[in-house]
């Protein structure tokens, strides 16, 4: 389950990232949206995999209440 959040986080970020960089392509220069890409694009990884265990992390802790009451 982990894997598909991961994933699905990924992808919206990675598309969100796509259209900014081409937008600073727009506004600045081709090199500063190269460049804008490259960072982000590494930073969108760290983010949807901290916020994967963020989420995943709430899930786990209140797994054991859900199964209390059934």
């Amino acid at each position: 389950m982990a894997l598909v959040v991961f994933a699905a986080i990924a992808i919206v970020g990675q598309i969100l990232n796509v259209f900014l960089c081409l937008a600073l392509d727009k506004m600045f220069s081709p090199a500063v949206g190269a460049l804008a890409f490259v960072m982000l694009y590494m930073v969108v990884f760290a983010g949807a995999w901290l916020l994967t265990l963020g989420i995943m992390d709430r899930d786990w802790r209140h797994a054991p209440a859900r199964l209390s009451h059934s």
